[in-house]
């Protein structure tokens, strides 16, 4: 009987020794949300090196980005970095401008330097994201000068390796010959009919826009319409300025472009290099005040001066 009982004693030992031994070898570890992030992170910057055509980098260069700002949210105990989550809704081009417009604003002067970076690392993310290259190279360096951490120095240092593939993808030649397609298109084309082209382009343009699914194609319409413009101004400038200083405005006001060119329309604007409908535009701009992304912009004071 003593026997007994010592052998189904030692039979449910064993047993319980390989089930042990073999469950742990079997189960995968299962990663933790930023485990996984860093992971995927380190996937894409390996995948990085193994493209040569500037479409496919450029999207996994978005990615490496957008994997840093979830990385980023997911870390960080700033209040303003949990805000501009909230803010990214999506990854649509107005959330993003939206978001960073917002973390321009904050008051960097009365945080520390933790916070900071990791606000200064958010944006560089989102200007990335955005193809503002040289914005988020700032935002990087605004970081490295005011914040003693060897980990924005990391991270900028990683970001250069991405914008050098970039580089070396020939993106400049995939500028110019757009560029040189569109100097063909319109070098012997007659002022009437360049207005009439870009007449039909924007309208074309704007319907576009009212589709999310047709962004794109409505603002490479509306770069055009840019283009043909500027090359009317070199023809007539007093005829074309306040069409011009129209488009400029519509480039922000539907397509949701850089206020880089509501800058622009507002300093022609203040040097009057619009008459006739100054007034017009002048309320224009100065409607665009209720926009979120505006509001949270420092253009905000340019268009109150105007």
């Amino acid at each position: 009987m003593e026997r007994r009982e010592k052998n189904n004693l030692f039979q449910k030992l064993t047993h319980s020794i390989k089930s042990i031994f073999f469950s742990n070898k079997n189960e995968k570890k299962e990663l933790s949300p930023l485990e996984a992030l860093d992971l995927e992170i380190s996937k894409q910057e390996s995948n990085l090196k193994l493209h040569y055509d500037y479409p496919a980098v450029e999207i996994i260069v978005k990615k490496i980005a957008d994997l840093k700002l979830q990385k980023i949210g997911l870390t960080s105990n700033s209040s303003y970095i949990k805000q501009a989550c909230k803010l990214l809704k999506d990854k649509s081009e107005e959330h993003l401008m939206q978001t960073l417009y917002f973390l321009d604003t904050v008051p960097m002067n009365k945080i520390d330097d933790i916070e900071k970076k990791d606000i200064l690392a958010c944006s560089a993310y989102i200007a990335e994201i955005l193809q503002e290259y040289k914005r988020a190279s700032d935002y990087y360096k605004k970081a490295i000068n005011s914040c003693n951490d060897i980990k924005i120095v990391q991270e900028f240092k990683k970001y250069l390796e991405r914008l050098n593939i970039l580089k070396s993808v020939d993106k400049e030649e995939v500028k110019d010959k757009k560029l040189k397609n569109l100097e063909e298109t319109y070098t012997n084309m007659s002022e009437e009919v360049m207005l009439k082209s870009a007449e039909v382009l924007e309208n074309m343009a704007l319907n576009y826009a009212k589709s999310p699914k047709g962004r794109e194609l409505a603002k490479r319409y509306y770069k055009e319409v840019l283009y043909i413009l500027r090359k009317l101004i070199e023809i007539n400038q007093d005829k074309y300025f306040c069409k011009y200083i129209k488009v400029l405005i519509d480039g922000v006001e539907f397509f949701m472009f850089s206020n880089v060119y509501l800058q622009e329309a507002i300093d022609l604007l203040k040097k009057d290099k619009c008459k006739v409908e100054r007034e017009t535009l002048i309320e224009r701009v100065k409607a665009l005040k209720d926009k979120k992304f505006i509001q949270k912009s420092k253009i905000l004071n340019d268009i109150i001066e105007l």
